[in-house]
């Protein structure tokens, strides 16, 4: 009980945009953690930081640079070409889990979150969790 309690007035006092959702597919930003469904996601700190900003902006078009700056920052070593490796790694994760088709290649523009894909179950077989 005492643990409830706390767990609700500390998260009253965070941000409300604490969980980024999207389907299945969530985003902790307290915690900096990724899920789909109740299987934890394994990303890399820049697969993270892409996902939440596809997340915060569903349906929005990013060109690459437009990612580069808000996920790498100014670093001027990298290449506009890193991105597609890691959409291609991030996508490769959310397939795993039935969701690869949540990220869309935009043609000649970058990459979007498509807001209008219907969800598969993220488990094999439809199986649920119980407790």
């Amino acid at each position: 009980m005492l643990l409830r309690l706390h767990e609700y007035f500390s998260t009253r006092n965070e941000s409300h945009a604490a969980v980024l959702q999207q389907g299945s597919l969530r985003i902790d930003t307290v915690t900096q953690s990724a899920s789909i469904g109740h299987l934890p996601l394994s990303l890399s700190a820049q697969g993270l930081r892409l996902l939440q900003l596809f997340l915060q902006h569903p349906g929005r078009v990013f060109s690459r640079q437009q990612l580069l700056d808000a996920v790498w920052g100014n670093y001027g070593a990298i290449e506009p070409r890193s991105v597609d490796a890691q959409i291609y790694r991030l996508r490769r994760q959310l397939e795993e889990h039935g969701q690869g088709e949540l990220l869309e290649s935009v043609r000649g523009q970058g990459y979007r979150l498509r807001p209008d894909v219907r969800r598969k179950d993220p488990l094999p077989g439809g199986a649920r969790f119980s407790l």
